[in-house]
């Protein structure tokens, strides 16, 4: 795949060196980025959150933990608040570099984007095919979007609206779930959700990269094939 693509920009190298090395090895919950600070949260919490987001990433994709018959206990919703702000200082990054290597090709903006969703927005309307030939590039552009959007609303409403943790104590209980309130919007999180938010997120910045290093390849056949794995996306069973 990277004969196909001759690009020496270090970005487009670094980009297709990680993307191997993530696949091969799969995500990882004990990357130094878990020591970054995330959102409001203080230092303490944020100490005891570290070891509860290893509780979640390590079973976010074990089918078994998305089981009616399965308890929850109050320390693992605890860790996936954890999750979800992890899992958004990852891809907010990820859109920042991304940006900045877009910048260096020319086709950026003069002037610096600020908070995620501006992000995702400028970055989307940057690396969207306008030609018509990458139809890949852009079903996935429209794909990853329309869930980040999502998840960003969930994410806001956890940070800022967060008004209860239900465990799930017994098998045949109610589901666990986050309750959240914020201006009008009241509504439950479940834990079966957020597990299956967690799934996709967990590569959404890879996705971010690939869909970036494409952009940047001026063949048009060679752009696709850097796509073609992520194909079946969001579902990465």
């Amino acid at each position: 795949m990277l004969r196909c693509c001759p690009s020496k920009r270090s970005f487009v190298h670094r980009a297709a060196f990680l993307r191997n090395e993530r696949r091969q090895s799969g995500p990882s919950s004990h990357s130094p980025e878990l020591l970054t600070p995330w959102c409001s949260f203080t230092k303490p919490n944020i100490r005891r959150l570290l070891a509860l987001v290893r509780i979640v990433n390590g079973s976010e994709i074990d089918h078994k933990m998305i089981n009616d018959n399965t308890t929850v206990s109050f320390e693992q919703m605890k860790g996936a608040i954890g999750s979800l702000i992890f899992l958004w200082s990852q891809i907010e990054r990820e859109l920042a570099e991304s940006l900045d290597a877009l910048q260096i090709k020319g086709s950026g903006s003069s002037k610096p984007a600020h908070g995620i969703a501006r992000r995702l927005d400028l970055w989307s309307g940057q690396i969207q095919p306008r030609n018509g030939q990458r139809e890949l590039a852009s079903r996935l552009i429209d794909v990853l979007v329309s869930h980040l959007r999502e998840a960003l609303s969930a994410r806001n409403l956890v940070c800022h609206g967060l008004i209860g943790i239900t465990a799930k104590i017994h098998p045949q209980g109610n589901e666990a779930h986050l309750t959240v309130e914020l201006g009008d919007i009241r509504k439950k999180l479940t834990w079966t959700e957020l597990q299956i938010m967690f799934r996709w997120m967990s590569r959404a910045h890879w996705l971010i990269r690939d869909l970036t290093t494409a952009s940047l390849e001026p063949d048009h056949l060679c752009a696709e094939n850097l796509l073609l794995g992520w194909q079946e996306f969001p579902d990465i069973s």
